[in-house]
This record gives structure tokens, C-alpha cells and sequence, in this order.
């Protein structure tokens, strides 16, 4: 399609609907889609893009980058979830990286709720093959993604790879048409590598300049390997960049945080290490995303080699963004733009050379533009909007008048040892300002222009009336929702063991008409009785909740829960939460939860340290509970340097080692071979409930 058609297809009325629908599908674009994962806006700085990625400069330099450009959901899941589907996540509820888990805070997510929403087979894949497009999928898929033995409806040809490695990659795929299966790759194969010779491969075999056709190329650079073996560097490029330094601006180990709210604030200054850390962390992401630029060269060379590429328009950019030390914080899932804020770079025929475009936009964009690029009819449930008004035009007044807000939404906590931050938080974005209501009832407001790098908190001198617009834009952005959403946090699972009382319940509640209070019958399961707040009762009664962000989208709440000490050792109760929003609807689909009171204390019993003579020490003892037994804590000691040993070596500090018991209570450990010494090993067992001796046993040793 060239310029024209697209000038005709976004006319208003009738003619132009009827010059859209008459377009031939040999004369539409091909579009290839690479969505890089956790790639950070400095990544696609010029100076950068030139000097370490040609491949992407390359197609930058032809093409328009969006400067303007954000996720609505800061978390890979969500956000691709919101991608494919061109809606936000709360109106796809799919809120979440995984199913279920602590990090949740009780609300879902994950592949498993994306298949049973039936988005799986009805995404932007499936919606281009109806406009007669050949599909091709290769990649990360969501978060939390099985090895299907089906191939979603929407890809011709479908490459899934799933999990954290770079190297030993588990993949689902139709390579055999007739018989999709698994596979997986060697420890010698680099993930991005194979997947790029895939794609190269479909380019040549597959696909043609008669049929306009789909890639989308969701590589796993520059995201970190967590745990897996192998590391996620490119074993041919182990000497590439050893110097090569992270662009640190004021923001980075922010001075002065006293303005943040408190998921911030209790973020201490980097450590030594922790800066080291992030130095070594920011070379391995650039060198996954040389290997993406790479790849990136491979698949514009397949094209041009198959005549496809002058008619072959280009889409990259980033799942979210990623933050090393920024404001003290590390990885994404943040309010704070190095999170939300990544480039996008759209490169081919009609798409203004080497330009920028400010237009306010996201990605949730991106499936209603493939759409009207293919000629085919916008869906009815976009959150997002088209961006071929704009895409074909440089035009300062048009990009700037393109939209007023959009939605940025996180409700999955962040764990960074030894902190929990719940960055749970909805945020509306404008052109040049962002404001953010916190579940805990924090606000945030930054002025993008006068304080791009978001240093000054300046919501304490925001008016009510600027605070009431700003509500009112982020209530018209989102969907009504069936009913308020109530989830609990704590406990975070049917029979949670607490010790107890009082016993602090807590969670969240969302409505897009704001929550007004919640309710939270509790049942002792044992007498069948409802408590008052200060004693049970035969009849049903309701306990208010306190709020941390009352009339808020998002509202943290809790419950003080202090029943008098049961005759029995054990009692459990049932917890129900309902929420009601300020409209007066509330929660049907009420949320249960069991949990139970435990007041006795494990018996641990240590039997006397046995020295072998290779000088390794065998302890054994045995753990017995009503409950069951979490683990069995040992913590040995030199009686002479009062050093602690960790496991594998002595520090100065407390230390314990951690021993799970057989199904009959026994516990055992061999130690490695000890120095000459007096030491003495405490040993004492822990239950579900968190229940523990107050006096652990102990036993002294020799070794000599």
C-alpha cells in the first residue's frame, strides 16, 4: 500500500471506507514486528544506536522514532497480553506475570488466564490472517507460556520459546506443518541465533511478494538469564565491549528520595557492590541486544535477497523498560517512566526519513495501526488508536493534538532482596505530565518538561480542582468494570498457618468507580460463630475494613483480627471480603480465604555431633509438630573466633543453614571438612505457623 492508499483509507466517510476495502492484497505492506524485552530507553539513544547497534540505526536514520511512546502495564506479561489484544490490562484482566503467587497480591495473570479469556486464538495474529496476511510468530509469547500442543489460530507459522534460558531453549513449534511438537535447543545454540535463522528461513521458503504477510520477532534479549545455566551473553562475543559504561544522569542512586513515596523512600543508597553489580548487569544487556541487532541485519539481508523489503514496513521497540539504580531501583514494574517510557522506530515506504514524532502514544496502538494497514475494520473493544493518521506525517500540530492520556498500570508487587515493594498503582499519562494514585493513597506528579528525569515530586502543590481533572481523565480512559475486584493478600492461600492473634489481614480492591469500603465476615469453622470485633456471636455480623486510599481506583485495605485465646491448640476461620465501589455496585464473586491459628511450638530433639575422621561433622536430630514442619535452622559457631559458618564458608554475622525433615521428622546434615576447633551448633524447628522454640538446643564439639 503506498502513501496514497493510506491518505484515501483514513479520509473520512463512505468513499474512503470504499477505497480501503478495494485494495488489492498484493498492494499491501508487509510488516515486520521486533519487540525487544526490557530494552531501556538509553538503549535507543542515537549516539548509542550508532556506535553499538547498526542494524537498528540503520533502519532508524530511513525511518520515524516516537519519542512519546509507553507501555501501559510496566510488567512483560501484561504488557504483551495488552499488545495482542490492543486493550488495557484491566479490561483484559490479565494483570499479572504469572497465574498466581505472592507477588501478586492476589489478583491473576499469566498464559493459563490468557487461555481461558480466549485470547490465545484471537489476537492481533489471527485478526491479520482474516485480512489475508501470512502470519509468523517467533519467540516469547506471555509470561508463564506452556508448551502448548496447539498452535494459536492466528500464526501460519509459530515459534514459541519459553523460560529464562539463552542456552537449552524450550521450544513449541509447527515446523512439521502436520505435527507441531517440541524441542529443544543445544547448549552450544543461542537463543536470539536460532530464532533469527527461523525467521530467515521462512523469509526465503515461505513467503512471497504476491501475499503480504506478519512477523512478529519477540526476542528474550536484553532480559536477564534469572538462574538459568549458560548466562545470556553470546559465547562469540565473551571479549566484545569489557569497558563498555551505562549513561548515568541525576537520577541514578537519587540523592535525595524524601519526596517518593514510601515504596521509594525505604530504597537505601547503592552500595560499592551493588553499583558494581549493575555495571556488569548493563554490559550483559548491551551485548543480548548486539546479538538482537544481529539479527536484526540477517532478517533485512533475507529480505532484500527475496525482493521483499521495499515493500516491507518495520516496527521495533520494547515490552517495557528497565531501570539499573535509576532512583535506586532496580528492574521495572515501577510508577516511574524508566519503566513505562520506550521508543518506538517505524521504518519503510511513506514513513518520514530520520524524523521524530511527540505524539503521545502507546502500545496498545500498535494492533488497531496493523489493522488499518491491512485494511481491515477496527475492533469495537481497542483501548488503543490508530497510528496511520500520524505515521505518514511529520506534521508537529497533528501528532501534537493526537490524544490527551493514556493509562499506565501496575498491580504485581516487586521483590528486591530483602525489600517487598508493592508498586501496585494506576497513572495517567499526558504529553507532557504524569500522575500516579497509589494503592497505599500516594500521589505522584512530575512535569516531564521541566523535570524530565522525574526528581521532584511535585503532588503536594497540585490544587483539588488539578487533582479532580486529573481523576476524572484517568475514570473516562478506563472500562466499567462488571463489579469491584476484592482480593486477599494475606493469608496468601487456604490454610495459612499464623501464630496469632491478632492476626493482620490485608488486600486489594479496585473498581474503576472507586472503592468506598469493604466488608469482611469472619467464621470460627470450629463453633460456627461470626466475630463482632471484640467477641463471637451466634449471628452473622459485617467488619469494616480500613483504607489506605479510600474513593481511590486502587485501594489497599486491612483488618486487625485479635479473637481471645482458643481452648484448643489449633482453631482455623474463613475470611470473606466483598467490595462496594462509591456507585454502590459491589462484589458478587466474593473472595474466601481459610486460615488457621496454631499456639504450640515444635519439639525439636539434636543428637550429639559425630566427627569423622576426615574431619567432616554428621548432625541428625528429629522435628515433631501438630503442624507441619517448615524447616529445621542449625547454626554452628567457632567458640574461639565467634565466626558463624554459612555452609560453605565462616562470616562474622548470624548465619543459619536451613534443613527440611523426612515425612518421619528426621533431619540430617554432613558437613565439609572443619579446621581444628571448639564449636557449638544450635538446632531448633520452625512450623508453618512460624511457631518456634524460644530456647533452641544446643551442643558443643571438637575437632582435631
Amino acid at each position: 500500500m503506498n502513501r496514497l492508499s493510506f491518505c484515501l483509507a483514513v479520509l473520512p466517510g463512505f468513499f474512503g471506507l470504499l477505497l480501503l476495502a478495494a485494495q488489492v492484497t498484493a498492494d499491501q505492506p508487509n510488516i515486520v514486528f521486533i519487540n525487544l524485552d526490557d530494552a531501556d530507553r538509553d538503549m535507543f539513544r542515537r549516539k548509542t544506536l550508532e556506535t553499538k547497534f547498526p542494524g537498528i540505526y540503520d533502519l532508524a536514520k530511513k525511518g520515524t522514532t516516537f519519542t512519546n511512546f509507553y507501555v501501559c502495564s510496566p510488567k512483560c506479561g501484561p504488557s504483551r497480553a495488552c499488545l495482542m489484544r490492543g486493550q488495557y490490562a484491566h479490561a483484559i484482566n490479565h494483570r499479572t506475570n504469572e497465574n498466581s503467587g505472592p507477588p501478586n497480591r492476589g489478583f491473576t495473570g499469566g498464559f493459563t488466564n490468557y487461555v481461558n479469556n480466549g485470547f490465545h486464538d484471537d489476537d492481533f495474529g489471527r485478526w491479520m490472517k482474516s485480512a489475508g496476511y501470512e502470519t509468523v510468530f517467533v519467540g516469547k509469547h506471555v509470561n508463564g507460556a506452556k508448551l502448548e500442543l496447539t498452535v494459536p489460530a492466528g500464526w501460519d507459522h509459530f515459534y514459541q520459546s519459553r523460560g529464562s534460558e539463552y542456552y537449552i531453549t524450550h521450544r513449541f513449534t509447527n515446523r512439521d506443518r502436520s505435527n507441531p511438537s517440541t524441542e529443544r535447543t543445544g547448549a552450544d545454540e543461542y537463543r536470539t541465533d536460532v530464532e533469527v535463522d527461523d525467521i530467515v528461513r521462512i523469509i526465503s521458503n515461505d513467503l512471497s511478494d504476491t501475499k503480504p504477510f506478519l512477523i512478529y520477532f519477540a526476542p528474550f534479549g536484553p532480559h536477564t538469564e534469572g538462574k538459568a545455566l549458560g548466562g545470556m551473553i553470546d559465547t562469540n562475543m565473551s571479549d566484545l565491549w569489557p569497558n563498555v559504561k551505562a549513561t548515568r544522569q541525576a537520577d541514578y542512586n537519587e540523592k535525595n528520595n524524601a519526596d517518593k513515596p514510601l515504596v521509594y523512600r525505604q530504597l537505601p543508597p547503592l552500595s560499592f557492590e551493588s553499583e558494581l553489580e549493575f555495571q556488569v548487569e548493563h554490559r550483559k544487556r548491551m551485548l543480548a541486544t548486539k546479538s538482537v541487532d544481529n539479527g536484526i541485519q540477517r532478517i533485512v539481508s533475507a529480505l532484500k535477497a527475496n525482493g521483499l523489503y521495499d515493500n516491507t514496513l518495520f516496527f521495533i521497540t520494547s515490552d517495557n523498560g528497565f531501570a539499573l539504580g535509576q532512583h535506586r531501583f532496580n528492574g521495572k514494574g515501577s510508577s516511574l517512566s524508566r519503566s513505562s517510557h520506550v521508543p518506538l522506530i517505524v521504518v519503510g515506504p511513506g514513513i518520514p526519513v530520520d524524523a521524530t514524532n511527540t505524539a503521545l502514544t502507546t502500545q496498545i496502538d500498535l494492533a488497531p495501526t496493523f489493522l488499518e494497514i491491512a485494511g481491515a475494520s477496527s475492533k469495537p473493544f481497542f483501548d488503543g488508536k490508530s497510528l496511520v493518521p500520524i505515521l505518514f506525517s511529520n506534521n508537529p500540530q497533528q501528532s501534537s493534538g493526537f490524544r490527551d492520556g493514556i493509562l499506565v498500570e501496575n498491580w504485581e508487587s516487586t521483590r528486591r532482596n530483602p525489600y517487598v515493594l508493592n508498586t501496585t498503582f494506576t497513572q495517567l499519562k499526558t504529553q507532557s505530565e504524569s500522575y500516579t494514585e497509589w494503592a497505599d493513597g500516594s500521589i505522584e506528579y512530575y512535569n516531564h518538561t521541566l523535570d524530565p528525569l522525574e526528581l521532584r515530586n511535585m503532588a503536594s502543590q497540585l490544587s483539588g480542582n488539578q487533582i479532580l481533572a486529573f481523576r476524572s481523565k484517568i475514570a473516562e480512559l478506563r472500562r466499567p468494570m462488571p463489579e469491584p475486584i476484592v482480593t486477599i493478600e494475606s493469608p496468601d492461600s487456604d490454610f495459612t498457618e499464623f501464630i496469632g492473634p491478632p492476626f493482620s489481614l490485608r488486600g486489594v480492591a479496585e473498581d474503576s468507580d472507586r472503592i468506598s469500603r469493604v466488608e469482611i465476615v469472619l467464621l470460627n469453622e470450629q463453633t460456627r460463630e461470626y466475630w463482632n470485633g471484640s467477641s463471637w456471636q451466634e449471628d452473622r455480623v459485617v467488619q469494616q475494613a480500613n483504607l489506605a486510599n479510600p474513593n481511590g481506583i486502587l485501594c489497599e485495605w486491612s483488618l486487625e483480627f485479635s479473637p481471645p485465646e482458643p481452648n484448643q491448640p489449633k482453631e482455623s476461620y474463613v475470611s470473606i471480603a466483598r467490595a462496594f465501589s462509591t456507585q454502590g455496585n459491589f462484589t458478587r464473586n466474593v473472595t474466601v480465604r481459610r486460615f488457621k491459628y496454631d499456639s504450640l511450638n515444635p519439639v525439636t530433639t539434636l543428637a550429639v555431633p559425630r566427627v569423622r575422621p576426615n574431619k567432616r561433622v554428621f548432625f541428625s536430630g528429629t522435628a515433631t509438630d501438630n503442624l507441619e514442619i517448615k524447616h529445621v535452622e542449625i547454626v554452628i559457631q567457632n567458640r574461639i573466633t565467634k565466626k558463624y559458618f554459612s555452609g560453605t564458608h565462616w562470616v562474622a554475622s548470624r548465619t543459619g543453614l536451613r534443613l527440611i525433615p523426612d515425612e518421619d521428622g528426621t533431619w540430617e546434615w554432613t558437613s565439609p571438612i572443619f579446621q581444628d576447633g571448639s564449636f557449638v551448633v544450635r538446632a531448633r524447628a520452625i512450623d508453618e505457623a512460624g511457631n518456634f522454640e524460644p530456647q533452641p538446643l544446643s551442643r558443643t564439639f571438637t575437632v582435631e
